[in-house]
């Protein structure tokens, strides 16, 4: 276990790098080891509901992080004066890569989708429903506001996180913003200001994360003070795989353009209802889509299987679908020559 942990902190380095790399990792189109995964840290009478099966087909069903459909000008010109107008410091948003922020924008979108769901929660819908109830009212949101208005509805998290952070603050207390407020008891379980988020919470990275799960589905809302419900959301991070669907030639892995044939990490939402002892994995992007261009790592982290090469159109080496190797060739066998006498 701690070196596939290893091995997990290393792709999670390649992802911070956005570096082109052929993938030697197992990889899954599927939410299974990340659900087993959860499952296995939480109490024996604790459930946890996934995105469901991976979806067939060319197109995937609506999901939050589709929006807004484009990352053009008009996008970027309401992502500016959304953080502006929420508190973020000027030389931070002028700093940013806008459109960058808007196509990698799966973990605030994952903060919005699981403030969704835990308002579906405390409204009383079972956990086995929240999921869809919560999409369901956040695509008609999407669908029925213009840009601006979809900003507002994914970009809010953002807004807070980049609000709090700064020179004194750290990454943490970013963090902390944009999936908070969380309850007092909660939050002092989590890692500290000096902790990376991004590896401390990252599935299958460190040997910890189990126990820490454990941990926060064990203590008590009580310890939250009065009127805690017992319902909050976390992130958890999910490290994956980036491709455009061909394998590279050699020439264009030198080239420098980003997000494709290479690591990265994406976020889901987890959220925890204790009354009704579950967690909700609330995934900005849906289900997966087969033949897709992102595949989650296997957790734990495995090298692909015997008989597979690194490779940039790694779905056809997902394990699940990969065929047996085929046998060695068989070795000939030739005549024996006679020695002379």
């Amino acid at each position: 276990m701690a070196a596939a942990a290893t091995a997990m902190r290393k792709r999670i380095a390649h992802a911070r790098e956005r570096k082109r790399l052929r993938c030697d990792s197992s990889t899954t189109y599927r939410h299974d080891s990340l659900v087993e995964y959860v499952r296995g840290a939480l109490p024996d009478d604790w459930s946890v509901v996934g995105p469901g099966a991976p979806v067939e087909g060319p197109e995937p069903p609506a999901a939050p992080s589709q929006y807004p459909p484009s990352a053009g000008e008009e996008s970027q010109a309401a992502l500016r004066a959304f953080l502006l107008a929420q508190g973020a410091g000027e030389a931070a948003v002028a700093a940013l890569d806008l459109e960058d922020k808007i196509n990698g924008h799966c973990e605030t979108a994952a903060a919005s989708f699981a403030g969704q769901v835990a308002a579906a929660l405390r409204g009383g819908t079972a956990p086995e429903q929240a999921l869809s109830t919560a999409l369901a009212t956040m695509i008609g949101a999407l669908d029925a506001a213009d840009t601006p208005g979809q900003i507002a509805l994914l970009f809010g998290p953002e807004a807070r996180k980049m609000a709090m952070e700064g020179p004194e603050s750290g990454r943490a207390a970013g963090a902390r913003a944009m999936w908070g407020p969380l309850p007092p008891a909660v939050d002092a379980l989590l890692p500290g200001p000096d902790d990376d988020w991004l590896v401390s919470l990252t599935a299958g990275a460190t040997v910890e994360l189990p126990a820490l799960l454990r941990r926060l589905a064990e203590h008590t809302p009580a310890a939250d003070g009065p009127g805690a419900d017992g319902v909050f959301a976390l992130p958890l991070y999910v490290a994956n795989y980036i491709w455009d669907g061909t394998e590279l030639t050699p020439k264009q892995m030198r080239e420098e353009t980003h997000e494709t044939a290479c690591y990265s990490v994406h976020a889901v939402g987890l959220v925890f209802d204790q009354p009704r002892k579950a967690v909700l994995m609330a995934d900005p992007n849906g289900p997966l889509l087969i033949g897709g261009g992102m595949e989650f790592l296997s957790v734990p982290h495995a090298k692909l299987p015997a008989g597979c090469k690194a490779s940039t159109s790694v779905s056809q080496y997902d394990r699940e679908q990969l065929p047996p190797p085929p046998p060695p060739p068989a070795k000939k066998k030739g005549k024996k020559k006679r020695k002379r006498e």
